[in-house]
C-alpha cells in the first residue's frame, strides 16, 4: 500500500496509521469479500444469538479484525460468585486498562481522548499539529491489553454468576439511611468500595441519579438520569445490569453506556426498555470497549451522533437479543425494536474501531439521517455514516489520516426497515470494511446516495440479505453494490421476489477504477433506475488511474423485468469495451431465465 499521511513514532514510521490486514487483503482480493462477510457472520451468529449471548467471544472476535490477540478464557459460571468477588474482579478490570494507556502521560491521554471526541462530534477545526498528535498517541496505546481487560469483565456476565452476585447482596445488610443518587428501596450501598460507589437496587422501582461505578438493580420499573455505564480516565470501569423490569435510561447531552478511555458495560436483562441519550452514548467507544446489551423486550434506543455500536480506536457492541421465555422455552420472544440516531450510528467503525449493532430477531426499524446536511445536495440530503459504515479519516483537508475500521449492522430475523441518507447501509469510505446483514425476513432499505453495498475511496462495503422479498431504493444512486475510486462495493440478495429502484451508478456498477457488483440468486425481481445509462450495470475508464472500472448485475433466476435499453430476462448483455472510445463504460448484464 501507498504510504497514506505517515505517522513517525518512536523513530518508527507508520505509513497508514491503524491499516488493517484484512481490509488489504479484501481489496487486494475483491472477489472475496462476499464470503468473507458470511464467514464473519457465521462466527458472531455461533456466540450471539437468541439462545446464546458469550460476550467475551464475541469481543474477541471484534479484537480480530482490529489485528489485536485477545488470549481466550471460559465463562464463569459460578454459583457462589460473591458480591465482594464481583467488585474485586472489576478492580482487577479496571487496573489492567489504566495499563493499557501507560505508555501515554496523564496530560497526553486527556489531549488524545479529547482530540479524538471533537472528530467524532465534528466540534469545529482541527489543524494539522492537533491531528498528528492524536494519531501518535493512538498508536502508543495497549489494545490488546485493553480489550483483555474487557473480556476478563465480559467472561464473568453469565446469568449463574450473576444471579449468584444478586443473591449474596440480598444477605447484605441494608444502609440504614438514605441513599445518595437514589430514590426506592435499596439492598446494599457502599460509597468508598475499591472501585468507586456501588448501588444494589431492591425489586421496587427505583430512580438513580448519583455517579455509581456499579449499580445492580433486581427488579421494577426503573429510571436511571444522567451518564450511567461511563468509563473515564477518572473511573476506567463502569457498569450496570438491570434484571428485570420496564426501564429508562436518560443519558443526557454526552455519555451514558459508553467508554472514553476505559471499559463499560450495560446490562438488561428482562423488560421493555426505552434508551435516551445525546452523543457519544448507547454504545460508543474511544480508545476504549463498550458494551450495551438488552436480552428482552420490545426496546427503543434514540441517540444523536456517535452512538448505537460507535467505536474510533477501541470496541462499541449494541446487542439486542430476544431470549426465550422461561414459561414458554419452545418460543422466542418475537419482539420489535426501534433504533434511530442522526449519524456515525447503527453499527460505525472509525480507524482502529470495531462497531457493531447486532439484533437477534423481531421486526425492527433503523432510521438515520436527517438532521446533518450534506454538502453535495443540502436542500435535501443528510449524512447517515451508519448502519453498517466503515470509516477511514482521508487526509483531505490535513495532511493527516488513517485507514478506517469495522462497522457492521447485522439482524438475524424478522422483517426489517432500514431508512438512512449519505453513506449507510453496508458501506464504507478510506480503507475500512462496511457491512449490513440481513439473515431473513421480508425487508425494505431506503437509502440517498453512497450506500447500500457501496465502496467509496479504497474501501470495501457489502450489503448482504439471505433472504424474502425485499425492497431497495436509493433516490440519488452510487448505490446498490457500486464501487468508487479504487474500492469494491457488493448487493447480494440471495432469495425472494425482489425490487430494486436507483439513479446513477447502481445495480452493479464501478467508477473510477473500481469495481460494483450486484447478485440476485433467486425469484421474480424488478429493477427501475432514473438514469439508464449509467446503471444495470455500468463502468467506465478511468483517466486519473489509467484502469477500467467495472460493474456486473447478475441474476441466476426468475421472472425479471429492467428499466434500461436491451436489458431484459434471459439475456447476457456486454456493455463497452471500445477501445476507440476510452470513456464508453464496460458492465456485464447475466440474466438466467426461468423459462
Amino acid at each position: 500500500m501507498l504510504p497514506i499521511a505517515p505517522i513517525r513514532v518512536g523513530g518508527v514510521l507508520h505509513p497508514n496509521p491503524h491499516l488493517l490486514s484484512e481490509v488489504v487483503y479484501l481489496l487486494r482480493n475483491a472477489h472475496a469479500a462476499p464470503l468473507f462477510s458470511q464467514r464473519l457472520m457465521d462466527r458472531v451468529s455461533e456466540v450471539y444469538s437468541a439462545n446464546r449471548q458469550s460476550l467475551g467471544d464475541l469481543l474477541a472476535i471484534a479484537a480480530d479484525c482490529l489485528d489485536v490477540k485477545v488470549e481466550q478464557a471460559e465463562r464463569v459460571r459460578n454459583t457462589e460468585f460473591t458480591l465482594a468477588d464481583f467488585i474485586a474482579m472489576l478492580k482487577g478490570v479496571s487496573e489492567r486498562a489504566k495499563k493499557a494507556a501507560s505508555g501515554l502521560s496523564a496530560e497526553e491521554r486527556r489531549a488524545f481522548l479529547k482530540t479524538a471526541l471533537a472528530v467524532v462530534l465534528r466540534e469545529g477545526e482541527i489543524d494539522d499539529e492537533v491531528y498528528g498528535k492524536m494519531f501518535a498517541a493512538s498508536l502508543k496505546v495497549d489494545y490488546a491489553g485493553l480489550f483483555g481487560a474487557a473480556h476478563e469483565l465480559a467472561r464473568h456476565l453469565v446469568p449463574e454468576t450473576l444471579r449468584a452476585v444478586l443473591k449474596d447482596a440480598r444477605a447484605q445488610a441494608p444502609p440504614e439511611n438514605e441513599v445518595p443518587g437514589v430514590s426506592g428501596g435499596v439492598l446494599y450501598y457502599e460509597p468508598n468500595s475499591p472501585i468507586g460507589p456501588v448501588v444494589v437496587g431492591g425489586d421496587g422501582d427505583n430512580v438513580y441519579t448519583g455517579a455509581f461505578a456499579l449499580i445492580l438493580d433486581a427488579g421494577g420499573d426503573d429510571v436511571y438520569i444522567g451518564g450511567h455505564a461511563t468509563a473515564t480516565i477518572a473511573r476506567p470501569v463502569s457498569v450496570v445490569v438491570d434484571f428485570k423490569g420496564d426501564d429508562r435510561y436518560v443519558f443526557g447531552k454526552t455519555g451514558g453506556a459508553c467508554a472514553i478511555g476505559g471499559v463499560s458495560v450495560l446490562l438488561d436483562v428482562r423488560g421493555d426498555d426505552a434508551y435516551v441519550g445525546g452523543s457519544a452514548t448507547q454504545a460508543a467507544a474511544v480508545c476504549g470497549v463498550s458494551i450495551l446489551a438488552d436480552f428482552a423486550g420490545h426496546d427503543t434506543y434514540s441517540a444523536g451522533s456517535f452512538c448505537q455500536g460507535a467505536a474510533f480506536f477501541g470496541v462499541a457492541l449494541l446487542l439486542d437479543a430476544q431470549t426465550r421465555k422461561p414459561e414458554d422455552p419452545k418460543h422466542l420472544n418475537f419482539s420489535c425494536d426501534r433504533y434511530s440516531a442522526r449519524r456515525y450510528a447503527q453499527g460505525v467503525g472509525l480507524p482502529r474501531g470495531f462497531g457493531a449493532l447486532l439484533d437477534a430477531g423481531g421486526n425492527d426499524v433503523y432510521i438515520t439521517g436527517g438532521v446533518h446536511k450534506d454538502f453535495r445536495d443540502p436542500e435535501r440530503a443528510c449524512l447517515s455514516l451508519s448502519q453498517g459504515f466503515g470509516y477511514g479519516l482521508r487526509p483531505w483537508q490535513t495532511h493527516f489520516g488513517a485507514a478506517g475500521g469495522f462497522g457492521v449492522l447485522a439482524d438475524f430475523a424478522g422483517h426489517d426497515t432500514y431508512i438512512g441518507d449519505y453513506f449507510c447501509q453496508g458501506s464504507s469510505y478510506w480503507f475500512a470494511y462496511g457491512c449490513l446483514y440481513d439473515a431473513a425476513g421480508d425487508d425494505t432499505y431506503v437509502c440517498g446516495r453512497y450506500s447500500q453495498g457501496a465502496g467509496i475511496h479504497i474501501s470495501v462495503g457489502v450489503l448482504l440479505d439471505l433472504a424474502g422479498d425485499d425492497r431497495y431504493s436509493a433516490y440519488e444512486g452510487v448505490a446498490q453494490g457500486c464501487g468508487h475510486d479504487l474500492a469494491v462495493g457488493f448487493l447480494l440478495d440471495l432469495a425472494g421476489n425482489d425490487a430494486y429502484t436507483g439513479g446513477w451508478l447502481c445495480q452493479g456498477a464501478g467508477n473510477d477504477a473500481a469495481y460494483g457488483f450486484l447478485l440476485d440468486a433467486e425469484g421474480d425481481d424488478t429493477y427501475h433506475t432514473t438514469r439508464p445509462g449509467r446503471a444495470q450495470p455500468t463502468g467506465n475508464f478511468s483517466k486519473g488511474h489509467q484502469r477500467v472500472s467495472f460493474g456486473m448485475l447478475v441474476d441466476l433466476a426468475g421472472k425479471d423485468t429492467y428499466s434500461a435499453p436491451g436489458r431484459a430476462d434471459g439475456k447476457t448483455l456486454v456493455i463497452g469495451g471500445d477501445e476507440k472510445r476510452k470513456s464508453v463504460r464496460w458492465g456485464v448484464l447475466i440474466d438466467r431465465s426461468d423459462k
